[in-house]
């Protein structure tokens, strides 16, 4: 009898032992929830917040990356970047292609350059421009007998390069 007792007494002392683990498990459980709860919040109050903001894209940017675009593939070319200017305002796009006055959400820097090279090399180079990531609109091509005699032809090239604004 003494024996079940033991037995008896161990078995009680490991039910209870569990259970209090369960309830020491369930009270973390709790902290954590509470605690994720909070993060949620926070989380929750600053998608809301992000929902009011206006993303813009420098408008630098994108000429600053054709200039490179330029750069590069004129070095590739055989080519000279004799000059480069932009504009410095970026008013709404137009396109001279449409009769639509403003296309919305678009702005344009108006660039200008101007190579010398082979007639090959600058027209390898505007196609490199035209096939670039940043989107752009070719006004012009004046393209006129080489001034030296180490370059076939030079190019004076006027183009827009366009970055869209998204606003939420």
């Amino acid at each position: 009898m003494f024996g079940v007792g033991i037995c008896f007494g161990a078995a009680c002392l490991f039910v209870s032992g569990t259970a209090v683990a369960s309830i020491l498990n369930a009270a973390s459980a709790s902290k954590d929830l509470a605690v994720l709860k909070k993060e949620i919040e926070t989380m929750n109050a600053t998608i809301q917040q992000a929902k009011s903001l206006t993303v813009r894209i420098p408008k630098r940017m994108n000429v600053d990356r054709v200039q490179a675009v330029i750069d590069d593939a004129a070095q590739l070319n055989g080519c000279r970047l004799v000059e480069f200017q932009t504009a410095s305002e970026t008013p709404p796009y137009t396109s001279k292609y449409s009769t639509k006055s403003e296309v919305k959400g678009w702005t344009q820097s108006t660039v200008q350059f101007q190579l010398d090279g082979s007639f090959e090399g600058v027209f390898e180079v505007v196609r490199t421009v035209c096939s670039a990531p940043d989107p752009v609109e070719v006004d012009s091509i004046e393209v006129n007998e080489g001034r030296t005699k180490l370059f076939d032809v030079t190019a004076k090239v006027t183009l827009r390069v366009l970055t869209l604004e998204v606003k939420k």
